[in-house]
């Protein structure tokens, strides 16, 4: 199995990244990292209505996880023009 750090946005696949070079561990930091700044970038941009697909985006439509798999997640299709 290969280790892949993968945000999903609204339940779709919109970023993986790897194979990643070390252990569950060390991309649970990097993940946690990640969340960190997807809170401070909503946090500064707080009067913004972030939209994708047509739909309002919140906080917690955005997710960063460690996935074991031995194929990359593929990233899924988004209505042209991505996250407004």
């Amino acid at each position: 199995m290969k280790l892949w750090l993968v945000v999903y946005i609204m339940g779709k696949v919109a970023v993986s990244v790897g194979p990643l070079p070390y252990d569950m561990d060390e991309c649970h930091v990097r993940a946690a990292e990640k969340v960190k700044e997807f809170d401070e970038g909503f946090e500064r941009n707080a009067d913004k209505v972030w939209t994708l697909d047509g739909k309002t985006v919140s906080r917690e439509d955005v997710k960063v996880e460690c996935v074991e798999t031995d194929v990359r997640p593929a990233l899924e299709e988004f209505e042209e023009g991505g996250i407004q």
